[in-house]
């Protein structure tokens, strides 16, 4: 379903409970409310890559069983809200090229399996402190660290440990 001008999620979705995949990218969706889902049990993957997406939520609950990745890569995200989410299995969400600030709130707490990519976002280095543990193990992801102790002109870094180091832009 990429590449066909959506502005909405289809409602024949909710007809669709053995769905595995969804490729819902490159339409003209500006917000994801994955409730919309709900009915997609055996959703595995769900991408929606380079959409006009601000905003992540679920306006109720949602379980899904079956989600493993969730990728929201390339759109203009300002705002991820996955309370009432529940994915017992997910093991990745993408959110590159965005336009977020801080990583999502309780992400690791409501997905301890799950690694968390955040790469081309706007996320400063002093929001990334908290995550030194998340970063050194590569659970959350902004940049691939380094074993340098400078970082470039306009970047400032995060310590993860004696030789590591993540720069992120300033």
């Amino acid at each position: 379903m990429d590449k066909n001008n959506l502005t909405t999620l289809p409602r024949n979705l909710m007809k669709c409970p053995q769905l595995e995949s969804l490729d819902l990218g490159m339409n003209q969706l500006t917000r994801l409310d994955l409730s919309s889902l709900r009915n997609t049990k055996g959703l595995i993957q769900l991408d929606v890559y380079g959409n006009r997406i601000t905003t992540v939520l679920a306006s109720s609950p949602i379980k899904l069983d079956a989600l493993r990745s969730l990728r929201i890569d390339n759109n203009d995200l300002v705002q991820v809200n996955f309370t009432g989410c529940d994915f017992p299995t997910i093991q990745e969400i993408s959110l590159t090229e965005n336009k977020l600030t801080n990583v999502p709130p309780n992400v690791f707490k409501q997905f301890p399996s799950a690694v968390v990519n955040l790469a081309r976002n706007s996320i400063p280095c002093d929001k990334l402190v908290t995550f030194k543990n998340q970063l050194t193990e590569r659970k959350l992801q902004v940049a691939f660290p380094r074993t340098v102790q400078k970082c470039q002109i306009r970047e400032t870094k995060v310590e993860l440990n004696n030789e590591t180091v993540v720069c992120c832009n300033i």
